[in-house]
């Protein structure tokens, strides 16, 4: 397959996994310590919200109990460092794209996205931070309600805006709003079947910004 970049109206990003290293799996460790102090057993996938894990792994527990466990771990996160940085082949990739609307689309909430600021000069390469918080958003990925609200935001049908992501929660995500998906498999440890196409990194585009 072989198109240009520059056919989409606007390029959606996840972040952490995608454009950095090292958050996945500060939140991970977090997730888990929080989750060993109530009893449990918690190793929540890559690219997965909190809130959406413990709906899923703990049906048995109320609200109550998911905004407790949310709150500790807040609280853990903010207490352990968040060591992050871009991946070394995503800022060249960056610097070359065409000028068109680009976001950063994450399932973190905002205070985490502040964690990442306090390392990461984000603002250098966008404008736009979708996040988990952003107004208008129900519910995270793995459901389409946060791309299809950034497809809302920069007013582009969602069949003209790419994703890259590296979760099979936000594949599922993307495609479910429509959009072109491209699975940044790293680590060759996701189920890719969601993805249009499939990269290891963004250093396996060309310079022309083609897919081949």
């Amino acid at each position: 397959m072989n198109f240009s970049l520059s056919s989409f109206s606007a390029i959606f990003f996840d972040l952490d996994g995608t454009l950095l290293e090292g958050s996945d799996v500060h939140f991970q460790n977090c997730v888990f310590q929080t989750g060993q102090s109530f009893g449990l057993e918690t190793n929540i996938p890559r690219g997965m919200s909190l809130r959406y894990f413990l709906q899923l792994s703990f049906p048995e527990y109320d609200e109550e109990f998911r905004e407790q466990f949310i709150t500790k771990n807040y609280k853990n996160m903010m207490e352990n460092p968040r060591p992050v940085q871009f991946f070394s082949d995503v800022i060249p990739f960056l610097e070359s794209l065409p000028d068109i609307p680009r976001a950063i689309v994450t399932n973190c909430v905002d205070f985490e996205v502040d964690l990442t600021r306090r390392h990461v000069d984000l603002s250098q390469y966008f404008k736009t931070i979708i996040s988990r918080s952003f107004p208008g958003i129900v519910h995270g990925k793995p459901h389409p309600d946060i791309y299809l609200r950034a497809s809302e935001y920069f007013v582009t049908p969602p069949e003209q805006c790419i994703a890259f992501e590296d979760s099979e929660t936000g594949l599922l995500s993307a495609k479910n709003a429509g959009m072109f998906t491209v699975a940044v498999n790293r680590y060759n440890d996701i189920d890719t079947r969601l993805a249009d196409m499939v990269i290891r990194d963004f250093s396996e585009i060309e310079e022309n910004l083609s897919f081949t």
